[in-house]
């Protein structure tokens, strides 16, 4: 074919046949027109197109073959080409089939001693790309009205070169990222080197048809995400997906529900109330992700006990908390009000708040726990962060400590009928039930550990006198003040429990015979000698022994019953022991 800047245009007559034979093989329209806009050359494709042949379209008008539509709309191309500027165009033509097809039009000039003499018509069909296009542009519509439409989520749309074609959703920006920084980008424009890394393998992953899922933490917050092919409808993949779903609070309610789950089973288990309250500040703190965080109870509006504080009690705080006027702590709040508070901690002096402060603490927050309808304490936060606990907290920690209640309710409600149950009215003391629940795991240690266990018997020498002479009134005193001298008496890890009437029992585990028989002496001493505020001088009988090697418990106490016995018929005020064999 001449160049557009010789000779003055080619004519079929003018081709060799091996020319006019690859202008018919090429895909496409290729013609020339003069600047009369008569046509000079023309391959077959004319007449898939147009219905005529090249000889057929030869001299004639190209109004004539495009037709007036057409033509009219193809006329500032066709102008600019006889001003000599090359022109490349998009246009929608229906061939002879009645088919809308989508090309592009070429128009490019020929010249001759540098004036425009006509120009080529070079026009390829661009359906296949143009439907690509509008359906990708429909893709990309779908998907952004999707990823508007997730809640506590976004989505991204990407292409076989990475390139992001959408990047949006509510939660975009808590993920740390922008629309505008991202669309249009591949992944290693968009997201620093070390995040791109990490996604590069999940993207084409996805493109390469499989679905690759994992979760992300973002400051605080905690995102799942999922990467899957967008097939194209002959199966290849050209996109692929990204769906960000925010699970934050779905996996702290998980981490709730299992923190109460274990709190409901160690009530289950006959756990008191102060392993109860420990295990409520371990889960708020590992549910709440926080500094600290503690169980407290109300003696007053102006002072409360902490049960528990989680992972350990703050060194500079007082067990017992008194509430100056004007302290504005999380938990005065609470006590003052009984509505859950946030604070930010301010070093006052003098207050729970600036001893807070002192402790490192930024920010604290509380909520009421209520029982049988009153103000029984609260649960509480604390981090070292001024932004480490939102509004929002509370509504979480009022939710968490209305279950709290039911589990603070069934511990205490158990305790005081395990109380009842086990505690002598009249003294206090443990009652005979508790005295030999106690002697019984004693024995069951002693089997295992090969310790050492005594048992000591006691009552009241002629205390039936006492209440012949002075009244049951006077005898029950007698009672009360004899069992708080026990009491003094004890070390920890003993139990003094009353048996019946005016006689107790002693269990002192890790004490061999002659140990148990030198404290039960001191014992006699002591009330032998400090007369009794109503009714003067008293002296008690004690037997006392020690479990042998048959660890038989009912022979234990069948000794010691018998050692008692054998002191009051010596002539009481006297302590008596009885060894196995």
């Amino acid at each position: 074919m001449p160049t557009a800047e010789t000779g003055e245009g080619p004519t079929s007559e003018s081709m060799p046949d091996d020319v006019m034979a690859v202008l018919n093989g090429i895909p496409g329209l290729v013609g020339y027109w003069g600047t009369d806009l008569r046509n000079r050359l023309a391959n077959d494709a004319y007449r898939q197109w147009f219905g005529l042949g090249p000889q057929q379209i030869k001299g004639l008008h190209m109004r004539e073959v495009l037709g007036a539509d057409v033509f009219e709309g193809n006329r500032p191309y066709i102008e600019a080409a006889l001003r000599g500027e090359e022109q490349t165009f998009e246009r929608a033509l229906v061939n002879t089939n009645g088919d809308t097809r989508y090309v592009q039009a070429s128009y490019v000039p020929s010249r001759r001693d540098g004036v425009v003499v006509g120009f080529f018509v070079l026009v390829t069909d661009i359906t296949d790309r143009v439907c690509a296009e509008h359906q990708l542009q429909e893709s990309v519509s779908q998907y952004r009205t999707l990823a508007r439409n997730v809640p506590g989520g976004f989505v991204l749309l990407f292409d076989q070169d990475l390139k992001i074609l959408v990047a949006d959703g509510l939660e975009l920006v808590a993920f740390g990222f922008a629309r505008e920084d991202l669309e249009g980008r591949t992944l290693g424009e968009a997201f620093p080197p070390e995040l791109a890394a990490e996604l590069e393998p999940r993207y084409r992953a996805a493109l390469n048809g499989e679905q690759v899922s994992w979760e992300r933490a973002v400051g605080r917050r905690l995102f799942h995400l999922t990467a899957s092919p967008v097939p194209a409808l002959d199966g290849s993949v050209p996109s692929a997906m990204v769906l960000a779903t925010d699970i934050t609070e779905s996996r702290r309610s998980e981490r709730t529900w299992a923190a109460l789950h274990e709190i409901a089973t160690e009530v289950a288990r006959s756990d008191g109330p102060q392993q109860i309250a420990k295990r409520i500040a371990d889960a708020l703190c590992a549910v709440f992700e926080v500094d600290t965080a503690a169980v407290l109870k109300f003696a007053a509006a102006d002072r409360a006990a902490v049960l528990a504080m989680s992972p350990q009690h703050l060194p500079g705080l007082p067990q017992d908390l008194v509430f100056a006027p004007g302290d504005k702590s999380a938990v005065a709040l609470v006590a003052t009000t009984g509505r859950p508070a946030r604070v930010t901690y301010e070093a006052i002096d003098g207050t729970v708040g600036g001893q807070l402060s002192k402790e490192g603490l930024r920010v604290g927050a509380a909520a009421p726990i209520f029982s049988h309808g009153e103000l029984w304490g609260a649960i509480a936060l604390g981090s070292r962060l001024p932004d480490g606990l939102d509004n929002a907290v509370l509504d979480r920690l009022s939710r968490f400590a209305e279950l709290v209640e039911l589990a603070i309710g069934q511990s205490e409600s158990r305790a005081a009928l395990e109380h009842e149950a086990t505690t002598d009215d009249l003294t206090g003391l443990p009652n005979r039930r508790a005295f030999s629940d106690f002697l019984d795991r004693e024995v069951e240690l002693v089997k295992r550990r090969g310790w050492s266990l005594s048992v000591a018997i006691m009552d009241l020498d002629d205390f039936k006198r006492i209440n012949d002479t002075f009244g049951h009134p006077v005898g029950d005193q007698v009672l009360v003040e004899l069992a708080n001298r026990l009491i003094r008496a004890s070390r920890e890890g003993e139990l003094i429990a009353r048996l019946g009437g005016e006689e107790f029992g002693w269990v002192l585990p890790g004490a061999d015979g002659d140990e148990a028989f030198r404290a039960a002496e001191r014992v006699r001493q002591v009330v032998a000698d400090s007369p009794f505020d109503v009714a003067g001088n008293l002296t008690t009988s004690i037997g006392v022994s020690s479990v042998g090697e048959d660890y038989d418990r009912e022979a234990l106490l069948k000794r010691a019953d018998l050692a008692l016995y054998a002191a009051k018929a010596e002539g009481r005020n006297r302590t008596t022991l009885r060894q196995p064999g």
